[in-house]
């Protein structure tokens, strides 16, 4: 009756081990649902940027005042009409500063 006993905690003790500790056991479940859970936000993020960029492709090809702007802003466009001054704001501060 004894060794009945042994062997039924042992098998019960193999099982815990593998339910807990194994391949598929609670823990590596739980890192998999975590690491699940982390790539899900991570995919939201990149979703928004994507949809960001999806609306200003669209303004772009369909707005020329819009494409003009990105241009002055980013690229520095000047119109022929236009004088183009570029000021240095480390040098107004220091005359400034006197």
């Amino acid at each position: 009756m004894r060794a009945l006993v042994l062997i039924a905690g042992f098998l019960f003790g193999g099982l815990q081990y593998t339910y807990w500790f194994g391949d598929v056991g609670y823990f590596e479940i739980e890192r998999l649902k975590k690491e699940v859970r982390v790539q899900h936000e991570y995919n939201q993020k990149i979703l928004t940027r994507n949809a960001a960029l999806l609306r200003d492709i669209h303004l772009l090809r369909h707005s020329p005042a819009a494409l003009e702007t990105q241009a002055r802003l980013q690229l520095g466009m000047v119109r022929k009409d236009e004088v183009f001054m570029l000021i240095d704001k480390q040098a107004i501060e220091r005359f400034n500063d006197r």
